[in-house]
């Protein structure tokens, strides 16, 4: 009878236990102005972005060797893709699960991504961020 009454009770706890559908982490894309350092542009992460993303990861040409690879102007794209990515060539081997696009109209792009230890790489590419800075509304 004890049993049965703390089933009961259990039952009743769990049925009205309020379930917490936010602890998931929203995947996103974040669109942070250089000079200011502010988040000008937030949307939900899609498959277009994802494929943006590893779309530029293919494009590679190699490590930036400039002193400072970040423009005066421009924007700093960090796409966090819905699956993360498994990356594996002559400059990168590892899992990404967010990537910079380094956006200036001064400038050619560059990819920015984070060892394990959330070290950021540079790399030269040759993707084109047209569409995607069309996508996402910026100038």
């Amino acid at each position: 009878m004890r049993i049965i009454k703390v089933s009961i009770c259990l039952l009743f706890l769990f049925l009205n236990f309020p379930i917490n559908e936010g602890s998931a982490q929203t995947k996103s894309v974040k669109v942070i102005d250089v000079e200011t350092g502010d988040v000008v542009k937030d949307v939900p992460s899609s498959a277009y972005f994802t494929n943006e993303l590893k779309t530029a990861i293919e494009s590679m040409k190699g490590i930036t060797v400039k002193v400072n690879p970040l423009p005066k102007k421009g924007y700093l794209i960090l796409i966090q893709p819905t699956a993360s990515l498994k990356v594996k060539n002559k400059w990168y081997d590892g899992i990404v699960s967010e990537g910079m696009i380094v956006y200036s109209k001064e400038d050619s792009p560059r990819l920015i991504l984070f060892t394990d230890e959330n070290k950021p790489l540079f790399f030269e590419m040759s993707y084109d961020p047209k569409n995607l800075i069309q996508t996402l509304g910026i100038q």
